[in-house]
């Protein structure tokens, strides 16, 4: 009988222990399931939220920290709406190189005028610049003399378009800078004013800068200049008869107005390549040289209303030219440089004497 009992109470206890670990196991199911749909969820809404930010323009890149904080970093673009278009940001570890603006004037079908501005380092006195412009891929380049900081480009193509990029090339070292770029368009740039052709327009006068200057060897009462004129193949020399009117103190550093396409000449055994245009009293006591306006290109050439700017090339043509106009040039009370009453004018105003006279 007491077995009878303790069987009983053994198949009671195996069916309980049955049923337990079948509730455990639905319940470890059930819980492994939810987790499953928790972790389905969260990597749903992951991936969304990953194509959300991608679609920004933002990688989010998960790490181990507090659970599912996440870190960021950004591309080179961002885009805030369905419809924004992307705006580049460049990022370098180089160092920024200033970008100067470049300046055009005297424009042609074939050639144009440019200038520019830079400050070098103070420790680096000693430096040249260089400009390289290519069209179709095709480079050129010019070399410029001195420190001008300006040139002229010739031999372009009418209605091509040009990238130009002007270079400091230091000296020592051979260390070089890019200052200024540019993109242009030949036949698009601004012109002198039209007018009619006159003997005016076959001069070529130009604003320049004494950089040195010394008494001639051979001749007393002459000086020997260099002066520039924005060229590429550097100052030109030119000698002029000032030694009774002016010191070379006075002259050095000086901007000045050249009449720049007269034949070159020799004067006692060194060539003058134009004439420094001066204006002088009545009875020739005084001489003092033409001044251009403040911050006006070096090489800027001189217009005259209602003439047409045609300057004839280097020859007996424009001297010629100069002969016939020469009476014709002075200044009045106010001191302006004028033919004609109309004044020798420049892009920041017109050129002035310092006196009232003719000019020569």
């Amino acid at each position: 009988m007491k077995r009878i009992v303790l069987m009983c109470a053994l198949v009671m206890l195996l069916r309980s222990a049955s049923a337990f670990t079948t509730r455990a196991l639905v319940s470890g199911t059930q819980k492994s399931r939810m987790t499953a749909r928790k972790a389905l969820s969260v990597t749903r809404h992951g991936s969304s939220l990953t194509r959300k930010r991608r679609h920004q323009g933002i990688d989010r890149v998960p790490f181990l920290n507090q659970g599912l904080a996440q870190a960021a970093h950004t591309r080179l673009f961002s885009t805030t709406e369905d419809t924004a278009a992307p705006s580049t940001t460049s990022a370098s570890t180089e160092e920024e190189l200033p970008q100067l603006l470049l300046h055009w004037s005297d424009s042609a079908k074939t050639s144009l005028r440019v200038s520019w501005t830079d400050t070098p380092s103070s420790t680096t006195p000693s430096h040249a610049y260089r400009i390289d412009y290519s069209r179709d891929g095709v480079p050129n380049r010019l070399t410029l003399g001195g420190t001008s900081r300006e040139a002229m480009i010739r031999g372009l193509h009418a209605g091509s378009q040009y990238d130009v990029a002007v270079v400091r090339v230091e000296r020592e070292g051979l260390a070089e800078k890019v200052v200024g770029r540019a993109r242009l368009e030949t036949g698009k740039v601004v012109e002198a004013p039209k007018g009619e052709l006159t003997e005016l327009s076959r001069l070529e006068i130009r604003t320049g800068k004494i950089l040195e200057i010394s008494r001639h060897p051979e001749a007393d009462g002459l000086y020997v200049e260099k002066i520039d004129l924005g060229e590429a193949d550097g100052p030109r020399t030119i000698v002029s008869g000032l030694v009774k009117y002016q010191t070379e103190e006075e002259l050095l550093g000086r901007e000045v107005v050249v009449l720049a396409n007269l034949k070159p000449r020799a004067l006692k055994g060194i060539t003058s390549h134009g004439m420094l245009l001066c204006a002088s009293n009545e009875d020739h006591t005084v001489v003092k040289p033409l001044s251009p306006p403040p911050g006006v290109a070096l090489g800027e050439l001189i217009t005259f209303e209602g003439h047409r700017a045609a300057p004839e090339p280097p020859g007996n043509r424009a001297g010629k030219a100069f002969d016939r106009v020469a009476e014709e040039l002075g200044a009045g009370e106010d001191m302006i440089a004028t033919y004609k009453g109309i004044p020798f004018m420049t892009s920041k105003g017109p050129v002035t004497t310092g006196m009232a006279g003719s000019i020569s």
